[in-house]
């Protein structure tokens, strides 16, 4: 399902829900269904297919905060988003 663009066929259709987005200087992340089988999703700017490539610096600090994130939820510590 799609929380960002409910009901959509295709993007350009429905307006975008910003109340699902956090703007995080280089990326952008998305609040995730309750249930869902993942704990993150993030957009990577000016980028579309190879993120790695196209934009190193989001992606980079975007996996850096996730796997902070982790670390710090395994130690018990709080949350660093």
């Amino acid at each position: 399902m799609n929380i960002i663009y409910p009901d959509a066929t295709h993007q350009s259709e429905v307006p975008i829900k910003n109340e699902f987005i956090t703007s995080k200087e280089l990326y952008k992340e998305i609040k995730i269904k309750d249930g869902a089988t993942f704990s993150k999703f993030y957009l990577i700017p000016n980028s579309a297919h190879f993120n790695v490539i196209e934009n190193p610096e989001s992606c980079a600090a975007a996996v850096y905060n996730f796997i902070n994130l982790e670390n710090n939820n395994l130690n018990g510590e709080n949350d660093v988003s």
